[in-house]
């Protein structure tokens, strides 16, 4: 998980994530089909959720799940968890954040999209601190964290939970407000949400 990124740290990861995509519409125009690049997000973290539990499974004992990981193989456990932090916080700036302005062309309501802008910035000051927060326990206390992983008692649990709330409070949203696009794929959305 190496990217270009990696060196940041959470703070300047999310700026350069939001950047990075007011560049692409600046240099493209507006963004179609922002709601599947939501969808998307809260898949990916809904993913990394599953994947933290696994390791921290392995991590307390159990052996079996030793060659049962998607993104990192056992022994890279470290390395995969410890850019996890730096790596959300550049997704919540370009693929959670800086797909908004898209909505209106998803067919969402002017007044919900208000709604949802306001709703994260207001959100997304104390998220990013928490990743940092993350950044840093996992990076420091890594032999304690990795047995703490999937039990919600760790900043890295935290931080993908909270992740994953705010994603699946803003989709519950554009859900209710009955959007113009396609229902197939906020039917996918659904069916990803009840996934554990």
């Amino acid at each position: 998980m190496k990217m270009v990124y990696s060196h940041m740290n959470c703070q300047d990861a999310y700026k350069h994530g939001l950047n990075c995509r007011t560049k692409q519409i600046q240099e493209c125009g507006p963004i179609k089909f922002s709601l599947y690049k939501l969808i998307e997000c809260h898949r990916d973290f809904k993913k990394c959720h599953r994947e933290l539990a696994k390791i921290g499974e392995y991590k307390r004992g159990n052996d079996c799940l030793r060659y049962s990981f998607m993104h990192c193989s056992s022994s890279d456990t470290a390395v995969y968890a410890k850019a996890l932090a730096v790596h959300s916080a550049h997704d919540l700036g370009r693929n959670f954040e800086g797909m908004l302005s898209g909505l209106q062309g998803d067919g969402v309501p002017i007044p919900v999209i208000k709604q949802i802008n306001n709703m994260v910035a207001n959100a997304m000051p104390s998220l990013i601190k928490n990743a940092e927060y993350a950044r840093i326990e996992t990076k420091n206390q890594w032999r304690i964290v990795s047995k703490l992983l999937g039990t919600g008692k760790c900043e890295l649990d935290i931080l993908i939970a909270d992740s994953i709330n705010l994603l699946e409070s803003v989709l519950d949203m554009i859900v209710e407000s009955n959007p113009t696009t396609p229902r197939g794929c906020l039917q996918c959305y659904e069916e990803e949400k009840v996934k554990p």
